[in-house]
């Protein structure tokens, strides 16, 4: 799998990655990354080893990431700033032989910071031998009130991925990609990959502000830009100007968008392209052409995501009596998470939690989950998981957390809690121990949970208590 390396013989001084101060060609990249393998390979941290990388969009960071890569280790990608016990426990639970980060050795790993990138003359390291089973990185999935999901995924099932979005996007070495996703999930990291295997160019934020995003659009040069819903939202807030004509994809993933949205970033411009995917499918499994959504009145077909990838089957299966929940089987599919249950059956077969219909002419549209997760901005919370959270606190003696609609995030957090503790209190707390989108926006303390006759939580009744 040495795309780089390819890219680096094929492609000479073709930019690769750039950002506001530097730009790296194919060629320059690939020596760094080879030099910056040596180097790993040096500290243990070569073929069949697992390497923590802190997910940064910056040139060092992502020198290090394709040194680990072309040295054969398994990437694990982290959140940066992810807090020290989580991170110790991260490295603990997979087995981590190194650090790769900001800071570099720490928590007894041995380490190496990013900006500690070895001078020009240092000795290098051929490309690790390709093999297609060689797992390539190791995903968390998207945050969720208990332990992310590690989703193991080889390096076919990248390819496999790759490929089927770049056939459909119909992806060249010309293209321009804008990357202001985080690359800690797969939607991020997925972008770099397609680079390296066609030769296209790489435009790096390192933090989402939606003022730059819009701004770069009205330059000519960029092409394609991955956003999820939340961020599509406040672009078309900031766009003053009109787009460039060179950008020909917005590809929008990560959570249902609204229709009001896609049709008015439309019209502002903006080429939308709905898409739906998951980790566990290395990204994408369903997205239309251009070409085809253009024809697409949003506001008639909510929740359309289009077509299946080649070489995708999607069928809605009947899981436990839901028959429109959707189940997928594909190459580009893992086989089963690394340290727990749950992965695709004797036959292929994933059930991917979300509901579905597939037209006569095989157009899928999602209309739910069955899964009571909430997606707010882009990132799954888990209402259970979190519910348990507040009770093994201390801090509730019953909880109930539903997603509310939100004009900003497309859903916001909220709790409806038996307990003595105050809002303000609930609401240190979770700065303290919840990541920022798993926090409650919304706090109710009330004697007792509305319920129904069967004994289980009144959404109804719940919401109309939060409405108050």
């Amino acid at each position: 799998m040495d795309w780089l390396a390819r890219q680096a013989r094929a492609s000479d001084d073709r930019p690769a990655l750039s950002d506001a101060r530097a730009t790296l060609s194919y060629r320059d990249l690939a020596a760094a990354a080879a030099r910056a393998a040596g180097r790993l390979e040096a500290l243990g941290m070569g073929q069949g080893t697992i390497v923590l990388w802190e997910a940064r969009s910056t040139l060092p960071a992502l020198i290090w990431l394709h040194a680990a890569i072309w040295a054969g280790a398994t990437v694990a990608p982290f959140r940066p700033g992810l807090d020290p016990v989580a991170l110790r426990a991260l490295a603990e639970r997979i087995a981590a032989r190194g650090l790769l980060s900001a800071e570099g050795e720490r928590l007894g790993l041995t380490g190496v910071a990013f900006a500690d990138l070895p001078r020009e003359n240092a000795p290098d390291l051929p490309p690790a031998p390709t093999d297609p089973e060689r797992i390539a990185t190791l995903m968390q999935t998207s945050g969720s009130g208990g332990p992310a999901k590690l989703v193991p995924l080889r390096w076919r099932h990248h390819a496999a991925s790759v490929q089927a979005i770049t056939d459909r996007l119909g992806l060249t070495a010309d293209d321009r990609w804008l990357l202001c996703l985080p690359l800690h999930h797969i939607g991020g990291l997925a972008i770099l990959l397609r680079a390296a295997l066609t030769g296209a160019s790489v435009t790096l934020h390192e933090r989402f502000d939606a003022g730059r995003v819009a701004a770069e659009l009205g330059h000519r040069g960029i092409t394609h830009v991955s956003l999820v819903p939340t961020q599509l939202r406040r672009v078309v807030a900031a766009l003053d100007r009109p787009v460039a004509d060179s950008l020909r994809c917005v590809l929008i993933g990560g959570a249902p968008a609204e229709p009001a949205l896609l049709t008015r970033a439309r019209a502002m411009g903006l080429p939308v392209v709905p898409t739906w995917g998951m980790t566990e499918a290395g990204s994408q499994l369903v997205t239309p052409s251009p070409t085809e959504v253009s024809a697409i009145d949003f506001s008639t077909r909510p929740g359309l995501v289009g077509r299946p990838l080649d070489g995708v089957e999607l069928r809605a299966a009947g899981v436990e009596g839901r028959e429109d929940e959707l189940e997928a089987r594909a190459a580009q599919l893992f086989e089963g998470y690394a340290d727990g249950p749950g992965g695709p059956d004797d036959r292929g077969w994933f059930a991917t939690g979300d509901r579905g219909v597939i037209d006569a002419d095989g157009w899928v549209r999602i209309i739910g989950r069955t899964r009571d997760l909430i997606i707010s901005g882009g990132e799954n919370v888990d209402p259970l998981a979190l519910e348990r959270a507040l009770r093994e606190a201390g801090l509730v003696d019953e909880a109930s957390v539903l997603g509310l609609p939100d004009a900003e995030w497309g859903e916001r957090v909220a709790a409806v809690v038996v307990s003595c503790r105050s809002a303000e209190a609930l609401t240190r707390w979770a700065r303290a121990h919840l990541e920022p989108h798993e926090r409650p926006r919304d706090w109710k303390i009330v004697d007792r949970l509305p319920r129904t006759d069967s004994g289980k939580p009144d959404r109804g009744a719940l919401i109309r208590l939060l409405e108050r």
